[in-house]
Order: C-alpha cells, then structure tokens, then sequence
C-alpha cells in the first residue's frame, strides 16, 4: 500500500480529509492465542499493479515477497523447529515476532487496521460488522482489479469486461455461466432468506457482507478521489476507464463469487454424456458384452485395496447400494459422441479460462496428529488447499478481531468476508475438496403441451405423467470492443431453459426422440448456505462436536478436518443424493418421473470420526473410507498419492515414536517431488525389466531408473538451471511409462478415450503444480495386481488379435525397449548424457504484473502449519 509516491503527495493536498486517519496507538492489543502458527502463499500479498509500478517494472515490497520462502521448503533434506520462520510467515494473532508495523490507519469508526511488515492486514474491530467493512476495505487496496474480474467471472459478464476473447472463450464461458446458475432476484432472495433459515447466525452474515461491500466501495471512493494514483494499470489497457471503473460493489457479487468457488471445487461428476460416449465407442469396436464389461472396468465403483482417510478397522460408510440396473433408468443418446465433444470443449475453456485465474483443480492435502503421537504432546495441524498458481495469487491473508470472532487464514479477494479458512483462538482447521459425485445428468423426454410432435426446440417435457411448460428467460450479454478496435459493444440474446431437474445444456434425440439434457444438482439454490458453516467454523466452535455438528449446513463436497488442544477430527461434507435404486451413477437417467431422487443423504451416514486410534489422519482428495465409493467420474484408485504421506507417517510414529510439527512439514515437503507412478510401480517395474533379457542399453536404463526409485524416485531441480536432477532417470521412466499405458491399454480402450482426456496418461502436470490425481497409474495397477486382475473384464496385457498371450512383465519389457530405443534416436547413445527439461509451475498472470516460475511441488498453494500449545 503506497502513501509516499508523487503523485499521492498531490493527491494529499488535493483531498487530504478523505484519507483514513492514522492511529496514536502503538501497536494491536492482545488477544488470546493458544497455537504456535505459520503459513506461506505464492507469490505475495499486495497484487494490484499502478501505471508507474509498471513503467518502473517493480511491482511493490509485498507482490513476490512469499515466493522463494515458498519454493525453497523442497529443497531441505531435514527440516528443523528451528528452520520454520525461514520457509513461512507467522500465522500468530497480530504481529509476529519478527515483524514490524508498517501502517496503522482506521477506514471507518469502531476499526483500526495494522498492516504488517509483510503487508497482511490485522483487523481490530468493534464490531464483527466495523470488522468486516475494513475486510472489504483492505481486500480491495490489495486486490480491487483481481475482484474486478473474479465477479465478472462468476456473474457471467466476463466479456463485457475484457472482451469476447481468443475463439470466444470468454463470451462462450459467461453464457454458460448464466445458464447454470442464478439471476440477480434468485441471489437477493438466497440472500434475503438467510435470516429465516440461520436465525442470528444468518444474520450476521447478511450485516457482514453488507458491511463488506460497504468497505469495498469506501475504498474506490478514495481511488477516484484522493488515492488515483493507486488505480489498476489494467483499467486502462482493458478499455474500462476511471471514473466509470471500478464500479460499486454488492453483496450479490460476493455471494456470485462464493457461488463459482463452491461450484469449481466442491461440484462433482456431470460427466454422464461423456461417460455415454466412452462406452458407445467401446461396444462399437469390442462387441456390446465385452464393450460393456470394459465401461465397468473404468468406472468402478470402488477397488479392494482402497486409499481410506478414516481405517477400515474403524468402520464402513458405504454411499448407497443401487442395486440391479434397470436399463429403462438410462437414456442413452443417439448423438452421445457429438454431444460429448461439446460438453469437452465447454469443460476445457471453462478450465482455462478460470484456471488463468487460479480456479484450478483441486489438489488440496492436509495432516493433524493427535497430542498421544506429538513429541510436545501438542495437537499439530497442517492445511494446505491448492487451486493452482496465479498471480495475484488467488488468496489474500487476512487476520480479524472482533467481539466473539477472532480468525486468521487465507481467503479469496472478493469473497474474503467472513469465510476464510485457517485458525481460531485455541484450533485450526482445513478443507480439502471431497470428489463425491453430487451432480447427475437428467434426459427430459421433450413434448408438445398443445399435443403436437415434438422436436428438438420444443419446450415442453414430460414429468409425472404431464407435458411440463420449461422455465424461460432470455439473457443479454454485452460484449466489449478491444481497445484496438474501438466501436460500439457487442450484443447477444440467448434464450435460457429451466425444468425441474435444472438448466437445460443441451438437446438431442434417445432412440430417435427428442430429449433435453439437464444437470442435477442436490446444492441447486443452496450453496451460499455453506457460508453460515464457514462463519460458525470461524467465530462459534468449542469443541471437535461443535465443530462437526457445524458442518451438516455445508452444501459441497469438501473434507473438513479440525485439531484443538485434545481432539482431532474429520467429517466428509456435502449434500449427496439418494439415488432411485436401479439407475447408474455414471450415465444419464430419464427425467420422466419414475427415478427421482430421495431427498438427500443424512449427515449422520457420512465418513466422520473423533480421535482415531492410531493418532492422526492423511487426506490428499482421497476415498474418504471403506464403501464411499466413486461415482460417474472416478477419481479413487489404488494409487492414490494420499499412500505417501500415509506411508510416511506410519514410518515416522513407528512404535514410541512420535512427531514434531518440523516433522509433518517434512512429510509434506518430501511427498510434494515424488512421483507418484515410480514410487508404487517402478519397483515392479524394474524387477521385471531386470529379471528378463535384456540388451546392455536396456540394462543400464532399468538399473538407472531402479536406483532413483530407491532414493525416493524425486523430481527435483535444485540448481535451478535448465534440466532436472537425476535427469537421465526421468527421461527414462517418462518414456516407458507412456510406451506401457499405450502397449497395455490401445487395443481395448482405441484412440477416441485417450482424446477424450477423460483420465490422464501420467497424471503429472509440472505447470500447473498439481499431479497424480486418478489416472492410468489406477489401471495399471489393477491390470497388474492378483487378485483384482482376475475380477477384470480382461487381461488387459494380452493385446487382442494377437496369436501368443502377452503377460504384463512382456509388456513392461518391451515397453522399456521401445522407450529406450527411441531416446537414443533423441538424446544419443551415451545414457549418462541424457537429459529432462526444467519442470517449473508457471504462474498465471492475470493483469499486468509477473513473477519468475519456481520448480515444480506437489503441495498446497497456501499452506499452514500449526501447533495447538493450549486452550481457553
């Protein structure tokens, strides 16, 4: 925040009296703190970018500070106490031990705001009201051109912003936007209701977001008054000038962005027509029985040797038992293939677009260790949600006081009132997003209410035996020139369709009728009444019960984890639908009546637990335990990267031992460069290479990759130059475990699923940060284990038209001599010489600042680590 420059001097004695006044107070007062806390988040606090910041190409002290703390925490073989404040930042209440005041100024009566050395704002209100204006407030001097966007994003007004963008990705992304969610009156009425659903609680979060968008528009007042020269660069370059921009801000645009967050990581499945698709292709090419035997081999519902949050020794939670498929429940589309492709380009810009924003997939990760397993006999936590990389980064830090409310953790600019998520008085708590499919695609048999033949632009479908009137609206959407090409703005009309069941995304015919293709939703008109949860978890939790029993509102599929001084636990969050018994959680299901949903599943039948008896718990997005299955979009396999940290811990509490938080970020730390697929399939792998006859090349290669497996199969730079370590290693490994998916999988599976991109063939994403989520590392496992490969619908290694049986050892040594083969043609004979390129996460930008990528880890992109030293 800059005070100093020319330009503010001049603004200071043109408007000086609108500036907030500074305090005489020296310092915050203390409130209780019961933890020892640190956290870090890339690149920085501070991520609004002036035109003189610009010119000058220094972006201020706070834009990049958190950056190389960040990236160095995998580079440090042992991690001690001692070394913590050098990878984090404090994560105490107020200012930490080594850090200073940097301003002190109070927005609006009752709240003062000490910004420290770090530039994290600590707020002390006297009310959570006079609190949450200054979060608007602060929120806003840090970010106001990411929330600029951010609420355009989630109101579907992006391209009146910035723009119909590259192949229409923008304008594409905002009707699909508006289809699928709500209107301006349905948010005010959400809004409105909370009050009568929540009672007081409710009620303080309608004052709270008013009083947050209160303390966002105080602040464009003073830019476009006394503090100009603070004003966004990409204002200007995006054709959206002062004073028109920034505009005023609503609770509505809040509650929007809290809808879109809720929405990219806690909404699951949808994917029916896809699903259609895949197994169309697979009895097209391998006959309808064993195409169909082949679709349950990739959609299973669950594997035998599952990667469970909550020990199978400590119960079964089984989702729901669908019974025998009735095949009268589906309605497979003639168009499935063509429909599927749609629904994948709209699924891919929506990724992209967002994901330059840091909506990206979830690969968020978390560990807590009961007070029996700590060396301090302290509760140790460790939260770490991940949603990419962008810069700004897509959290701000935020710390806050009030009466009855003291809270401290990340939160997204924009909606940063009252839903952070972190730390409280005495506990510290997490979420990590839960992957239970709660979303169903829906076939509406279309008809003619006025009794004439339906066709594909009818609105009407039938339901309970009757021909329903579709809900409609038209929508207009306002598509801004690029600066460049100055003109008048674009305008489109599109005509928006509701049933019963949702938004209509779709039409097409099943067995030569016309049907509209709608998504379910169990959440639909409810998510914002997972903000009463976020603002419980913050200001009104006393105990691990209190804290769980606050969690049955949560409407999204979210693990929630807590720790305080005794206790720690888990609950697996999120409204579920009772499925019809017969129909498929994986393909679409009529909409005609006969299959309803039975209301939702009760709280009390989730995966949740209180002080496991072996004293801690891993979650990494996965199976949260024993019978939660996977539903149309599978993301629960057998190698599961939670096994690493599961693997870790049971080696670091082994007999007496116990654990010290420098311990837990170490575990962290090291599983955040391994790869997943070498370190639970390379062993197997080179013990096969290396047990057949091989040629010297071939050798040498096993026995390379054979050694960098056993040292922990890392990939790592730490020098920081082009290529990784161990570079001859990964080349290896890189390349003859895409030869072995294909080698395995082609002839049963064929090009169309590989396009698709429905299932990744490594699973790693270097750019990104996020990796080895569910992937082709599940099937091969499966492919290669016994049992389970005698359960399988094949012998996927025996590839099919052949005349000799293939075994899976054949396939991984032939896999190993092709990819060898191949890298001499690339790289040159000499196998010590071979090389893979630098794999760094590149941040997305999404104004006019930049920063350096840093090397790839698999972790969160904020992380907290925390130890709970007391209680109230």
């Amino acid at each position: 925040m800059s005070r100093t420059t020319p330009a503010a001097v001049l603004m200071l004695l043109l408007g000086a009296a609108s500036l907030p006044p500074a305090t005489a107070q020296e310092g915050p007062p203390e409130v209780p703190d019961h933890l020892r806390a640190y956290s870090i988040f890339p690149p920085g606090q501070e991520g609004n970018v002036t035109a003189q910041e610009l010119a000058e190409g220094s972006f201020g002290p706070h834009y990049d500070q958190f950056l190389e703390r960040y990236a160095g925490l995998v580079d440090d073989a042992v991690i001690t106490e001692a070394e913590l404040p050098g990878y984090f930042h404090s994560m105490q209440f107020g200012i930490g031990e080594d850090e200073t005041i940097e301003s002190t100024y109070s927005p609006t009566a009752g709240v003062t705001v000490y910004r420290d050395s770090e530039g994290i704002p600590h707020i002390y209100g006297d009310s959570l009201e006079t609190a949450s204006f200054a979060l608007g407030y602060t929120t806003a001097e840090d970010r106001m051109w990411q929330m600029d966007v951010f609420r355009h994003a989630a109101r579907g007004t992006l391209a009146e912003l910035v723009g119909a963008g590259t192949d229409r990705a923008y304008i594409d992304m905002d009707i699909a936007t508006r289809r699928d969610g709500y209107t301006d009156a349905e948010m005010t009425a959400m809004f409105d209701a909370l009050d009568d659903k929540f009672g007081a609680l409710g009620t303080q979060v309608q004052e709270g977001l008013t009083a947050y968008a209160n303390g966002v528009n105080a602040y464009i007042d003073e830019l476009k008054t006394t503090r100009l020269d603070e004003l966004a660069v990409e204002y200007a370059a995006t054709g959206n000038p002062f004073p028109e921009h920034p505009r005023p801000w609503v609770p509505n645009d809040t509650l929007f962005l809290v809808v879109l967050q809720l929405r990219v990581f806690g909404e699951i499945g949808g994917q029916e027509l896809s699903n259609a698709a895949v197994l169309g292709d697979l009895e097209d090419r391998l006959g309808r029985k064993l195409g169909g035997k082949v679709f349950e081999d990739l959609f299973f519902a669950e594997d035998p040797r599952p990667a469970i949050t909550i020990p199978a020794s400590e119960g079964s939670f089984p989702d729901q038992n669908l019974g025998k498929l009735d095949p009268d429940s589906v309605a497979i589309p003639d168009q499935a293939e063509a429909m599927a492709r749609r629904e994948a380009r709209e699924r891919a810009l929506r990724r992209k677009v967002l994901g330059a924003m840091g909506f990206r997939s979830p690969a968020s990760n978390m560990l807590v260790v009961a007070p029996d397993e700590s060396k301090t006999g302290n509760t140790l936590h460790f939260g770490a949600p991940q949603v990419g990389y962008a810069n700004p980064s897509f959290f701000v830090e935020v710390d806050v006081h009030a009466p009855g409310a003291d809270f401290r953790g990340p939160a997204v600019p924009g909606a940063s009132a009252l839903i952070p998520l972190g730390r409280g008085t005495d506990y510290a708590w997490s979420l990590t997003t839960g992957n239970t499919d709660n979303v169903d695609v829906r076939a509406e048999l279309l008809c003619d209410p006025a009794g004439g033949d339906p066709t594909l632009d009818s609105t009407g479908y039938l339901f309970d035996g009757e021909c329903v009137e579709m809900e409609s609206r038209d929508e207009t959407f306002i598509i801004k020139p690029q600066p460049v090409d100055p003109g008048p703005p674009g305008l489109e009309t599109h005509t928006i369709h509701r049933t019963v069941h949702g938004p209509v995304f779709d039409t097409g015919t099943v067995d030569g009728a016309p049907v509209a293709f709608v998504r379910q939703r169990p959440f639909w008109m409810l998510e914002i009444d997972s903000i009463a949860s976020f603002l419980e978890w913050n200001i009104d939790v006393g105990s691990v019960e209190e804290f769980i029993a606050a969690a049955e509102d949560f409407t999204m599929t979210f693990n929630a984890f807590y720790a305080d001084a005794t206790d720690i636990g888990y609950a697996h969050v999120g409204y579920f639908p009772r499925r019809a018994r017969g129909t498929s959680s994986v393909l679409p299901t009529w909409g005609t009546g006969e299959w309803e949903w039975d209301g939702i599943l009760p709280f009390s039948q989730h995966p949740q637990i209180v002080n496991p008896e072996q004293g801690w718990l891993a979650n990494w997005n996965n199976q949260p335990a024993k019978g939660w299955g996977n539903g149309d979009d599978p993301n629960w396999g057998p190698v599961q990267r939670v096994r690493l940290l599961q693997d870790a811990m049971g080696a670091l509490l082994k007999g007496a031992k116990k654990a010290s938080l420098s311990d837990v970020v170490q575990v962290i730390a090291d599983a955040a460069t391994r790869d997943v697929n070498a370190v639970y399939l390379g062993n197997r792998m080179t013990r096969w290479a290396l047990g057949a006859k091989l040629g010297k090349d071939a050798k040498k290669a096993a026995r390379i990759v054979k050694s960098w497996v056993a040292d922990g199969a890392n990939r790592t730079n730490t020098e920081r130059d082009d290529t990784m370590d161990r570079g001859n290693a990964l080349a290896i490994f890189d390349a003859w475990w895409e030869t072995l998916v294909h080698r395995v999988f082609d002839d049963e599976l064929g090009p169309a699923f590989f396009d698709s991109g429905r299932v990744s063939v490594t699973s790693y994403s270097p750019t990104t940060g996020s990796s080895f989520g569910f992937g082709f590392k599940d099937y091969l496992e499966r492919a290669f284990h016994r049992p389970t490969s005698r359960t399988l619908a094949r012998d996927y290694c025996d590839t099919r038209g052949t005349k000799r049986k293939e075994t899976c050892s054949a396939q991984v040594v032939a896999a190993l001599k092709a990819a060898v083969k191949q890298l001499i043609s690339d790289q040159g004979a000499d196998l010590a010489a071979w090389t893979t390129p630098a794999e760094n996460i590149v941040f997305a930008n999404q104004g006019a600042g930049s920063v350096e990528p840093i090397p790839w880890q698999n972790r969160g992109t904020h992380n907290h680590a925390v130890e709970v030293v007391g209680s109230s």
